[in-house]
Protein backbone atom coordinates (compact mmCIF):
# COMPACT_ATOMS: atom_id res chain seq x y z
CA UNK A 1 0.00 0.00 0.00
CA UNK A 2 1.51 3.58 -0.89
CA UNK A 3 -1.68 5.36 -0.61
CA UNK A 4 -4.50 5.39 2.40
CA UNK A 5 -8.22 5.92 0.87
CA UNK A 6 -9.88 7.13 4.04
CA UNK A 7 -13.77 8.57 5.14
CA UNK A 8 -14.85 10.71 7.78
CA UNK A 9 -17.77 9.80 10.05
CA UNK A 10 -19.21 12.84 11.33
CA UNK A 11 -18.81 16.24 9.54
CA UNK A 12 -18.66 18.61 12.41
CA UNK A 13 -16.39 21.55 13.71
CA UNK A 14 -13.80 19.40 14.85
CA UNK A 15 -13.47 17.83 10.64
CA UNK A 16 -13.69 21.07 9.09
CA UNK A 17 -10.93 22.84 11.19
CA UNK A 18 -8.39 19.99 12.09
CA UNK A 19 -9.16 16.42 10.51
CA UNK A 20 -9.97 17.17 6.74
CA UNK A 21 -7.41 20.26 6.65
CA UNK A 22 -4.56 17.84 8.47
CA UNK A 23 -5.62 14.90 5.74
CA UNK A 24 -5.23 17.17 3.13
CA UNK A 25 -1.86 18.28 3.65
CA UNK A 26 -0.88 14.73 3.20
CA UNK A 27 -0.12 13.31 -0.54
CA UNK A 28 -0.60 9.69 0.92
CA UNK A 29 -4.34 10.37 1.85
CA UNK A 30 -7.23 10.11 -0.50
CA UNK A 31 -10.41 11.61 0.49
CA UNK A 32 -12.98 9.18 -0.26
CA UNK A 33 -16.10 9.45 1.21
CA UNK A 34 -17.88 12.10 3.82
CA UNK A 35 -20.50 11.01 6.32
CA UNK A 36 -22.86 12.80 8.62
CA UNK A 37 -26.47 12.04 9.32
CA UNK A 38 -27.06 15.80 8.37
CA UNK A 39 -27.45 15.85 4.20
CA UNK A 40 -26.06 19.46 3.94
CA UNK A 41 -22.81 18.83 6.23
CA UNK A 42 -22.22 15.38 4.32
CA UNK A 43 -22.74 17.07 0.94
CA UNK A 44 -20.87 20.63 1.92
CA UNK A 45 -18.00 18.28 3.11
CA UNK A 46 -17.61 16.46 0.23
CA UNK A 47 -17.18 19.51 -2.30
CA UNK A 48 -15.23 21.57 -0.06
CA UNK A 49 -12.42 18.83 0.85
CA UNK A 50 -12.91 17.24 -2.66
CA UNK A 51 -14.44 13.86 -1.35
CA UNK A 52 -14.98 11.37 -4.31
CA UNK A 53 -18.51 10.93 -2.62
CA UNK A 54 -20.92 11.68 0.58
CA UNK A 55 -23.35 9.58 1.97
CA UNK A 56 -25.71 10.05 5.14
CA UNK A 57 -25.65 6.05 6.69
CA UNK A 58 -22.41 5.45 7.70
CA UNK A 59 -22.81 1.66 7.26
CA UNK A 60 -22.53 2.45 3.61
CA UNK A 61 -19.27 3.92 4.05
CA UNK A 62 -17.99 0.64 6.27
CA UNK A 63 -19.54 -1.30 3.58
CA UNK A 64 -17.05 0.27 0.63
CA UNK A 65 -13.79 -1.70 -0.97
CA UNK A 66 -12.42 1.92 -1.43
CA UNK A 67 -12.35 2.53 1.60
CA UNK A 68 -8.83 1.64 4.13
CA UNK A 69 -9.11 3.86 7.20
CA UNK A 70 -12.33 6.10 8.53
CA UNK A 71 -11.64 8.79 11.18
CA UNK A 72 -14.64 8.62 13.70
CA UNK A 73 -15.36 12.63 14.68
CA UNK A 74 -18.88 11.91 16.15
CA UNK A 75 -20.66 13.19 19.36
CA UNK A 76 -18.39 11.68 22.44
CA UNK A 77 -20.62 8.46 23.45
CA UNK A 78 -20.59 7.32 20.10
CA UNK A 79 -16.98 6.70 19.29
CA UNK A 80 -16.65 3.13 20.46
CA UNK A 81 -20.14 2.17 19.06
CA UNK A 82 -19.14 3.18 15.40
CA UNK A 83 -15.08 2.85 15.65
CA UNK A 84 -15.79 -0.95 16.70
CA UNK A 85 -17.82 -1.50 13.45
CA UNK A 86 -14.97 0.46 11.35
CA UNK A 87 -12.83 -2.10 13.04
CA UNK A 88 -15.03 -5.35 12.34
CA UNK A 89 -15.28 -4.41 8.21
CA UNK A 90 -11.68 -4.72 8.34
CA UNK A 91 -10.81 -0.92 8.31
CA UNK A 92 -7.98 0.96 10.21
CA UNK A 93 -9.90 3.50 12.50
CA UNK A 94 -8.76 7.07 14.01
CA UNK A 95 -11.29 7.97 16.91
CA UNK A 96 -11.71 11.41 18.27
CA UNK A 97 -11.20 11.97 21.66
CA UNK A 98 -12.40 10.85 24.11
CA UNK A 99 -12.22 7.12 23.36
CA UNK A 100 -15.31 6.50 25.39
CA UNK A 101 -17.64 7.79 28.21
CA UNK A 102 -18.35 4.71 30.13
CA UNK A 103 -16.30 2.15 30.90
CA UNK A 104 -17.89 -0.60 29.60
CA UNK A 105 -17.00 0.76 26.09
CA UNK A 106 -13.73 1.44 26.47
CA UNK A 107 -13.09 -2.26 27.56
CA UNK A 108 -15.42 -2.86 24.39
CA UNK A 109 -12.50 -1.02 21.94
CA UNK A 110 -9.98 -2.57 23.47
CA UNK A 111 -11.17 -6.08 23.05
CA UNK A 112 -12.16 -5.26 19.29
CA UNK A 113 -8.38 -3.73 18.59
CA UNK A 114 -7.07 -6.79 20.26
CA UNK A 115 -8.85 -9.07 17.63
CA UNK A 116 -7.89 -7.10 14.49
CA UNK A 117 -5.18 -7.03 12.79
CA UNK A 118 -6.05 -2.75 11.50
CA UNK A 119 -4.82 -0.03 13.41
CA UNK A 120 -6.52 1.66 16.14
CA UNK A 121 -5.52 5.30 16.59
CA UNK A 122 -7.21 6.94 19.98
CA UNK A 123 -6.14 10.77 19.24
CA UNK A 124 -4.55 12.48 22.15
CA UNK A 125 -0.48 13.44 20.90
CA UNK A 126 2.11 11.42 22.47
CA UNK A 127 4.38 11.07 19.67
CA UNK A 128 6.06 14.43 19.01
CA UNK A 129 9.63 15.23 19.20
CA UNK A 130 9.52 17.17 22.54
CA UNK A 131 7.37 14.66 24.07
CA UNK A 132 9.75 11.83 23.34
CA UNK A 133 12.66 13.63 24.47
CA UNK A 134 10.66 14.24 27.93
CA UNK A 135 9.98 10.40 28.32
CA UNK A 136 13.51 9.33 27.58
CA UNK A 137 14.89 11.77 30.15
CA UNK A 138 12.13 10.61 32.64
CA UNK A 139 13.46 6.46 31.66
CA UNK A 140 17.28 6.93 32.08
CA UNK A 141 16.88 8.48 35.31
CA UNK A 142 18.19 12.13 34.15
CA UNK A 143 15.48 13.61 36.24
CA UNK A 144 16.04 11.67 38.95
CA UNK A 145 13.15 10.10 40.93
CA UNK A 146 10.25 11.68 39.76
CA UNK A 147 8.33 13.08 42.52
CA UNK A 148 5.23 15.30 41.07
CA UNK A 149 4.02 15.69 37.49
CA UNK A 150 1.48 18.57 36.69
CA UNK A 151 -0.54 19.01 33.51
CA UNK A 152 -3.19 21.61 32.76
CA UNK A 153 -5.40 22.03 29.17
CA UNK A 154 -8.05 24.69 29.09
CA UNK A 155 -9.70 27.61 27.03
CA UNK A 156 -13.08 29.04 27.49
CA UNK A 157 -15.90 27.13 26.60
CA UNK A 158 -16.73 25.48 23.02
CA UNK A 159 -19.76 27.93 22.67
CA UNK A 160 -17.63 30.36 20.23
CA UNK A 161 -16.03 26.53 18.58
CA UNK A 162 -19.93 25.30 18.20
CA UNK A 163 -21.22 28.67 16.27
CA UNK A 164 -18.15 28.63 13.88
CA UNK A 165 -19.20 25.45 12.97
CA UNK A 166 -23.18 26.40 12.20
CA UNK A 167 -21.47 29.38 10.39
CA UNK A 168 -19.49 26.92 8.40
CA UNK A 169 -22.55 25.08 7.39
CA UNK A 170 -25.09 28.43 7.27
CA UNK A 171 -27.55 26.85 9.89
CA UNK A 172 -29.62 28.49 12.07
CA UNK A 173 -28.27 28.89 15.90
CA UNK A 174 -28.98 26.49 17.74
CA UNK A 175 -27.66 25.37 22.09
CA UNK A 176 -24.23 24.07 22.39
CA UNK A 177 -24.66 20.39 22.51
CA UNK A 178 -21.32 19.86 24.47
CA UNK A 179 -23.37 21.65 27.49
CA UNK A 180 -26.32 18.90 27.23
CA UNK A 181 -25.66 15.67 29.07
CA UNK A 182 -27.85 13.69 26.70
CA UNK A 183 -25.66 14.44 24.03
CA UNK A 184 -22.26 14.54 25.65
CA UNK A 185 -22.85 12.82 28.75
CA UNK A 186 -19.53 14.80 30.49
CA UNK A 187 -18.29 18.42 30.05
CA UNK A 188 -14.99 19.94 30.56
CA UNK A 189 -12.62 16.95 31.92
CA UNK A 190 -13.40 14.74 28.88
CA UNK A 191 -13.67 17.49 26.69
CA UNK A 192 -10.33 18.57 27.47
CA UNK A 193 -8.63 17.46 30.57
CA UNK A 194 -8.65 14.14 28.42
CA UNK A 195 -5.44 15.56 26.82
CA UNK A 196 -3.51 16.42 30.19
CA UNK A 197 -4.19 13.13 31.47
CA UNK A 198 -2.94 11.26 28.41
CA UNK A 199 0.36 13.32 28.73
CA UNK A 200 0.77 12.28 32.26
CA UNK A 201 0.42 8.55 32.26
CA UNK A 202 2.21 8.65 28.68
CA UNK A 203 5.18 10.35 31.03
CA UNK A 204 4.91 8.86 33.67
CA UNK A 205 3.03 5.58 33.47
CA UNK A 206 -0.44 4.00 35.37
CA UNK A 207 -2.01 5.34 37.94
CA UNK A 208 -3.70 3.47 40.99
CA UNK A 209 -5.96 5.55 42.61
CA UNK A 210 -7.18 9.25 41.90
CA UNK A 211 -9.70 11.75 43.77
CA UNK A 212 -10.91 15.21 42.46
CA UNK A 213 -12.96 17.94 42.51
CA UNK A 214 -15.72 18.33 39.57
CA UNK A 215 -17.64 21.18 39.36
CA UNK A 216 -19.58 23.24 37.54
CA UNK A 217 -18.98 26.76 38.14
CA UNK A 218 -19.92 29.71 35.57
CA UNK A 219 -21.36 28.32 31.98
CA UNK A 220 -25.26 27.44 32.12
CA UNK A 221 -24.48 23.66 31.71
CA UNK A 222 -26.11 20.51 32.01
CA UNK A 223 -22.04 19.08 32.58
CA UNK A 224 -19.03 20.29 34.52
CA UNK A 225 -16.99 23.35 33.48
CA UNK A 226 -14.45 22.81 35.80
CA UNK A 227 -11.73 20.11 36.84
CA UNK A 228 -8.63 19.20 39.34
CA UNK A 229 -7.33 15.71 39.73
CA UNK A 230 -5.03 14.34 41.96
CA UNK A 231 -3.56 11.13 41.05
CA UNK A 232 -1.66 8.30 42.52
CA UNK A 233 0.87 6.95 40.01
CA UNK A 234 2.18 3.44 40.24
CA UNK A 235 5.42 4.31 41.13
CA UNK A 236 4.46 6.35 43.39
CA UNK A 237 4.44 10.15 42.25
CA UNK A 238 2.05 12.39 42.76
CA UNK A 239 0.27 13.79 39.86
CA UNK A 240 -2.19 16.65 39.16
CA UNK A 241 -4.08 17.39 36.01
CA UNK A 242 -6.15 20.89 35.76
CA UNK A 243 -8.86 21.92 32.92
CA UNK A 244 -11.41 24.04 32.56
CA UNK A 245 -13.99 25.93 29.52
CA UNK A 246 -13.52 29.41 32.15
CA UNK A 247 -10.11 30.56 31.56
CA UNK A 248 -10.14 33.63 29.36
CA UNK A 249 -7.32 32.64 26.98
CA UNK A 250 -6.23 28.77 25.97
CA UNK A 251 -3.75 27.47 27.66
CA UNK A 252 -1.49 24.24 27.63
CA UNK A 253 1.08 22.80 29.88
CA UNK A 254 2.87 19.86 31.27
CA UNK A 255 5.76 19.97 33.76
CA UNK A 256 7.39 16.79 35.18
CA UNK A 257 9.32 17.37 38.97
CA UNK A 258 11.79 15.01 39.48
CA UNK A 259 15.11 15.26 42.54
CA UNK A 260 17.64 16.14 39.59
CA UNK A 261 15.91 18.22 36.96
CA UNK A 262 12.34 19.39 35.83
CA UNK A 263 11.02 19.48 32.26
CA UNK A 264 8.30 21.56 31.26
CA UNK A 265 6.55 20.94 27.58
CA UNK A 266 4.03 23.32 25.54
CA UNK A 267 2.58 20.66 23.19
CA UNK A 268 1.03 22.97 21.22
CA UNK A 269 3.74 25.22 20.44
CA UNK A 270 6.17 22.28 20.56
CA UNK A 271 8.31 24.16 23.09
CA UNK A 272 10.58 21.82 25.74
CA UNK A 273 12.65 23.58 28.52
CA UNK A 274 14.70 21.42 30.73
CA UNK A 275 16.43 22.44 33.99
CA UNK A 276 19.11 19.67 35.37
CA UNK A 277 21.89 19.51 37.75
CA UNK A 278 24.46 17.54 36.13
CA UNK A 279 26.04 18.03 34.13
CA UNK A 280 25.83 21.56 33.91
CA UNK A 281 23.17 23.08 36.70
CA UNK A 282 20.96 25.36 34.97
CA UNK A 283 18.09 26.08 32.08
CA UNK A 284 18.22 24.97 28.48
CA UNK A 285 16.18 24.31 25.37
CA UNK A 286 17.32 21.00 23.70
CA UNK A 287 17.68 21.24 19.78
CA UNK A 288 14.89 18.76 18.29
CA UNK A 289 13.49 18.80 14.36
CA UNK A 290 10.53 20.92 14.16
CA UNK A 291 7.46 18.20 13.81
CA UNK A 292 5.85 17.76 10.67
CA UNK A 293 2.80 19.65 9.36
CA UNK A 294 -0.55 17.72 10.18
CA UNK A 295 1.06 15.96 12.97
CA UNK A 296 -1.74 13.74 14.11
CA UNK A 297 -2.57 12.60 10.68
CA UNK A 298 0.89 12.35 9.48
CA UNK A 299 1.29 10.02 12.35
CA UNK A 300 -2.23 8.27 11.57
CA UNK A 301 -0.98 7.23 8.23
CA UNK A 302 2.91 6.41 8.73
CA UNK A 303 1.71 3.71 11.53
CA UNK A 304 -0.96 2.49 8.56
CA UNK A 305 2.10 2.71 5.78
CA UNK A 306 4.80 1.33 7.72
CA UNK A 307 2.69 -1.25 9.88
CA UNK A 308 3.65 0.48 13.22
CA UNK A 309 1.80 0.36 16.27
CA UNK A 310 -0.09 4.41 16.64
CA UNK A 311 0.36 6.18 19.96
CA UNK A 312 -1.19 5.97 22.56
CA UNK A 313 -2.35 2.43 22.41
CA UNK A 314 -6.07 1.43 22.83
CA UNK A 315 -5.27 0.20 26.63
CA UNK A 316 -3.63 3.57 27.26
CA UNK A 317 -6.92 5.51 25.72
CA UNK A 318 -8.63 2.90 28.15
CA UNK A 319 -6.88 3.81 30.98
CA UNK A 320 -7.37 7.55 30.58
CA UNK A 321 -11.24 6.71 30.21
CA UNK A 322 -10.89 5.19 34.12
CA UNK A 323 -9.18 7.81 35.51
CA UNK A 324 -11.81 10.37 34.19
CA UNK A 325 -14.58 8.52 35.26
CA UNK A 326 -13.11 7.60 38.88
CA UNK A 327 -12.85 10.94 39.24
CA UNK A 328 -16.57 12.17 38.90
CA UNK A 329 -17.28 9.09 41.38
CA UNK A 330 -14.37 10.01 43.85
CA UNK A 331 -16.26 13.97 44.01
CA UNK A 332 -19.40 12.29 43.91
CA UNK A 333 -18.83 10.16 46.59
CA UNK A 334 -15.87 12.37 48.50
CA UNK A 335 -13.34 9.63 48.35
CA UNK A 336 -10.35 8.10 46.55
CA UNK A 337 -11.28 5.96 44.01
CA UNK A 338 -8.93 2.61 42.93
CA UNK A 339 -8.48 1.87 39.65
CA UNK A 340 -8.42 -1.79 38.04
CA UNK A 341 -6.86 -0.99 34.55
CA UNK A 342 -2.95 -0.16 33.74
CA UNK A 343 -1.04 0.53 30.89
CA UNK A 344 0.92 -2.18 28.63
Amino acid sequence: MDKVRYAIIGCGGIAHMFHLPDMAQIPEAEFIVACDLRENRARFTAEKFAAREWTTHYKKVLERDDVDAVIVATYHPTHVPIACEVLAAEKHVLVQKPLATRMEDADRMVEAAAKSNKKTYCLPFLWTPQFEMAVEMIRSGDLGKIIQLRARTAHSGPESYYSDTQKIFDEEPEACVFFLRDVSEHGALFDMGVYSISALTGLAGSVVRVTAAVKTLHKDSEVHDTASVLMEMESGAIAVAETTWCQAVAGEEISVYGTEGTVVLNPWRHTLRVYVKKPKEGWFEPKLPPPPEATAHRHFVDCILKDQPPKPSPEHARHTVEIMLGAVQAWNEGKWIPLRSRMP
